[in-house]
């Protein structure tokens, strides 16, 4: 269902500023991709790397191969979003075809998946990478290591990736049951500390000034929030918006897990700060 869903997109060229990015790539070495970029609103080298392996000897990139991998990164980090939700008992394996449905062909993120250029997907499934990781670490701790280098690559994709870090203090709280066990868990604090050392690197990153400012766009929260609602045809964003918000209100009125309302919540919250212009895009 989901591959007939985005098949359409493998006949589609490249849009929206798809070229800027592959003219950027299609010179320069992949090391030298990973150094400053000066000209560039934001210091992303994993992204500029990843999109530098798909250049041909003649600068030119293949547009069908392009959409086909984005394509196959959603319906992998579907497959980890399922798993994820079994292991952390919110779903039960006779409702994980549902769950995949709803994730898979959620209508906010059709956007982001028939278009080759933005890295949404990508960081999506480094960071369910993350989170997958750290939960086995549990039970062999070797796999810390690899966890880390994991959260590495998700900020190398999109500086975004920080709200990872939350959850990981959440999966700490379900584990040990108590909030002062959890702070005194070392894990989260050791992604907390790359965290931290990652922004201070892509903060002092030469960046052209343009669209990253000390802002918070409304309307890319109210975009984000009606999508929790599934709007009807033709209903304003912003019924859409109250519907989301009731839904909220009434889901943590029922909910008899307060962990899994905080994660839900969490996810939101996340999803906000995320697309939102925050400090952390002040560049100057």
């Amino acid at each position: 269902l989901t591959a007939a869903l985005y098949a359409p997109s493998l006949r589609f060229g490249f849009i929206w500023d798809d070229p800027i990015w592959y003219e950027r790539v299609a010179g320069p070495s992949i090391w030298a991709l990973l150094g400053p970029q000066p000209d560039v609103h934001f210091y992303r080298p994993a992204t500029l790397a990843l999109i530098r392996l798909f250049a041909r000897a003649d600068g030119t990139f293949p547009a069908v191969p392009m959409h086909g991998f984005q394509i196959g990164v959603h319906l992998i980090t579907t497959l980890l979003a399922a798993q994820l939700a079994r292991r952390l008992g919110f779903v039960r394996w006779r409702e994980l075809p549902a769950f995949a449905a709803l994730f898979a062909l959620y209508p906010l993120g059709h956007q982001a998946v028939v278009w080759t250029a933005p890295q949404q997907p990508w960081v999506m499934l480094a960071s369910f990478a993350v989170l997958h990781l750290y939960l086995s670490a549990r039970r062999r701790p070797a796999l810390l290591a690899p966890a880390l280098l994991a959260f590495l690559l998700a900020l190398a994709i999109q500086e975004n990736a920080i709200v990872v870090l939350p959850f990981l203090f959440l999966l700490e709280w379900q584990r040990r049951g108590s909030f002062r066990a959890m702070l005194r868990s070392p894990a989260p604090w050791a992604f907390v500390t790359l965290g931290g050392a990652y922004l201070m690197l892509w903060a002092a990153m030469p960046k052209a000034a343009g669209i990253t400012e000390l802002a918070f766009d409304p309307q890319v929260g109210l975009y984000l929030l009606q999508g929790l609602a599934w709007p009807l045809l033709g209903a304003s964003p912003w019924i859409a918006a109250l519907l989301a918000a009731a839904a909220i209100v009434v889901g943590l009125g029922v909910a008899r897990r307060p962990w899994l309302a905080a994660w839900s919540l969490g996810w939101i919250a996340g999803q906000l700060l995320s697309e939102g212009r925050l400090p952390l895009y002040q560049v100057g």
